[in-house]
């Protein structure tokens, strides 16, 4: 009786670490679930669905991509956001800058008017 109790013991402890080794291996950073693999970690672009059954980490309803592959085409497009705000910000210090000299020819006009009143 006392070995079946000690396997039992054994058993629930390895099945415990292996349960708590599962659940941390996945992680939600910003809505993105990250999945620790033995290749490396994976990044779920899709619904993350948990398993059923607690020792399975789960499955990606969606594309698995490398984190490294993933920060790559994740900072090629923050580069390319940027680019098109710069451009947008570029046209309108130009309207600006043509609005100025339009209303620096309207006090102008004004200056001369109110002279030529006087």
């Amino acid at each position: 009786m006392k070995k079946i109790s000690c396997i039992f013991t054994i058993g629930l402890i390895l099945f415990v670490t292996a349960v708590s080794s599962v659940r941390s291996q996945t992680q939600v950073v910003d809505g993105y679930t990250l999945v620790r693999s033995s290749t490396g970690t994976l990044v779920c672009l899709g619904r993350w669905v948990p398993s059923r059954d607690i020792a399975l980490p789960g499955v990606c309803e969606g594309d698995m991509v490398d984190i490294n592959h993933f920060n790559a085409v994740s900072s090629r497009l923050t580069s390319d956001k940027l680019d098109q705000m710069l451009l947008a910000l570029s046209s309108l210090d130009q309207k600006l800058a043509i609005n100025n000299e339009q209303i620096k020819q309207l006090i102008d006009v004004n200056v001369k008017t109110q002279t030529s009143i006087d």
